[in-house]
């Protein structure tokens, strides 16, 4: 079953270089992705992030997952996997200069069942993420350009 995927593009009122150091947060990756809680973040020699774990209520209940940064094209492109034990998918976020001081973020998730349970309730699943995912660019977007 291919995966479901979602979409949203945004400006920034911040330079891409601002932008990407923001991407390097392991709690922008949470908020982006509508998860509850991160924790135990790792970032490499160049202060890349690296992985991560996380926290995320899907139908009342917690479940703990995995996010893997795999594929970093600074200052431009940062995709990262993310796995449960039930669901896996990926946020793909790139950014392009809007002017010299806005930055265009597109963001992409995509996201799928590793068991049939899950598959089944997938549909709900996905839209749940999917309606929350251009709230969620936005208020990273707009509390970046307040800080």
């Amino acid at each position: 079953m291919a995966p479901d995927t979602f979409t949203h593009t945004t400006v920034v009122a911040a330079a891409r270089p601002r932008v990407w150091d923001s991407l390097q947060d392991p709690e922008v990756w949470g908020e982006i992705g509508g998860v509850d809680r991160v924790f135990d973040p790792v970032h490499d020699q160049d202060g890349v992030l690296r992985r991560y774990g996380f926290l995320v209520t899907v139908g009342g209940r917690g479940h703990q997952g995995h996010a893997e940064t795999t594929e970093v094209v600074a200052p431009e492109r940062m995709v990262v996997a993310v796995t449960t034990a039930e669901l896996r998918g990926g946020i793909a976020v790139e950014l392009g200069d809007a002017d010299s001081q806005a930055t265009r973020m597109s963001v992409l998730l995509s996201l799928e069942a590793t068991g049939f349970l899950t598959s089944l309730l997938l549909p709900v699943i996905a839209r749940a993420v999917g309606s929350g995912l251009p709230r969620h660019v936005e208020d990273f977007a707009r509390r970046l350009e307040r800080s």
